[in-house]
């Protein structure tokens, strides 16, 4: 619908969308805590480890992988919970005893800071691991299944990691929040149940990493480095998805490296790239028929980005949002813009 140059450009977007820079931090922040090492080396012992069996497997290794993270997750998270339970209490004690801040459904946090992250997860709408797994699928009906069993498997398990949270406020004390769960674990859990709970959370992260990985190499092998090159290489592309992987590795520690922070990674990646990439593929969706010109595709994609980037810096720059408003929606704002001028030549046959 928006030409091959348009396609290059949300690719690239996608590519840093996509980047596993917050899991390879959360990861390297595990290795910290449980080896002592600078988060710098962990950072790196993380990257290497994550792509070592995704060059060689490829989508293969993730699925085959994946079935054994799951079973770990819950495993682990499980035995958390029902010893914390078994520990503290009920979780309507625990309810009662926290701290009331705890309980406010906003998290302390404005309402249009809790909106962003709302958009954030709508990402999933141009997420291309999404569309991998369900065209693995064997039929759109054992997608769609699938599709309703894993958000089912999600919603216990971010139940599961809620409560072991909020078990960790009461039970622990400490000023390093990315700690709580394995401090938690520590602290209740037996020896040998300890070290299988440790295992299930280096398990929850690994299984994104992966994904995420792949995907990115995907993405900048195929849908970039291949389109560009594809006069002068042959029809496979698995050597450009390899250097892909290869390029994502050094971006994501990169990444990881300028915001150390797991949520301020995924917010400001999301606050900036999601505007320009939501309602241009969505349009798309609406109206596959209808095609645009490469460069109207091109402004639509990359002005809202432009926008939410100059806004998010000078927000950086002062200390607090500027104006009093997120990044996010000066770039959807844009966006939006975009998307009017655009329907209305549609409407009137141009």
């Amino acid at each position: 619908s928006y030409g091959e140059r348009a396609g290059i450009i949300s690719a690239l977007l996608i590519t840093f969308l996509a980047s596993p820079a917050p899991y390879i931090l959360s990861m390297g922040v595990m290795l910290q805590f449980l080896f002592g090492i600078d988060l710098g080396v962990s950072l790196l012992i993380s990257t290497v480890f994550s792509v070592v069996y995704v060059w060689n497997g490829g989508f293969s290794a993730v699925v085959k992988t994946d079935i054994l993270q799951i079973i770990l997750m819950f495993v682990g998270f499980f035995l958390l919970v029902g010893f914390s339970w078994n520990n503290f209490g009920s979780p309507i004690e625990l309810i009662q005893s926290i701290p009331e801040s705890h309980l406010d459904p906003l998290g302390g946090n404005t309402i249009q800071y809790i909106l962003v992250w709302f958009f954030i997860a709508a990402w999933t709408f141009v997420d291309p691991g999404f569309y991998q797994r369900c065209a693995a699928a064997e039929s759109p009906e054992i997608a769609k299944k699938g599709l309703l069993i894993s958000i089912g498997f999600w919603a216990v398990f971010d139940c599961l990691t809620l409560l072991s949270g909020l078990y960790a406020v009461a039970m622990i004390q400490t000023d390093q929040p990315l700690h709580s769960f394995p401090l938690l674990g520590a602290h209740i859990l037996p020896i040998g149940i300890f070290g299988l709970f440790i295992t299930g959370l280096l398990a929850t992260i690994m299984s994104t990493i992966d994904s995420l990985s792949l995907i990115s190499a995907i993405t900048f092998g195929r849908d970039i480095l291949w389109r560009i090159q594809r006069p002068q290489t042959n029809s496979n592309p698995v050597p450009l998805i390899r250097k892909g992987l290869v390029i994502i590795s050094f971006l994501s520690l990169f990444l990881a490296f300028a915001v150390p922070s797991v949520v301020g990674l995924f917010y400001v990646i999301g606050s900036i790239l999601i505007p320009g990439l939501i309602l241009p593929f969505v349009f798309t969706l609406w109206n596959e028929k209808i095609t645009i010109s490469e460069r109207l595709a091109g402004y639509w994609i990359k002005a809202p980005v432009g926008v939410s980037l100059i806004w998010f810096s000078i927000s950086q720059i002062s200390g607090q949002a500027f104006l009093g408003i997120e990044a996010f929606y000066p770039g959807m704002v844009i966006s939006f813009l975009f998307l009017l001028f655009i329907m209305n030549r549609t409407n009137n046959g141009y």
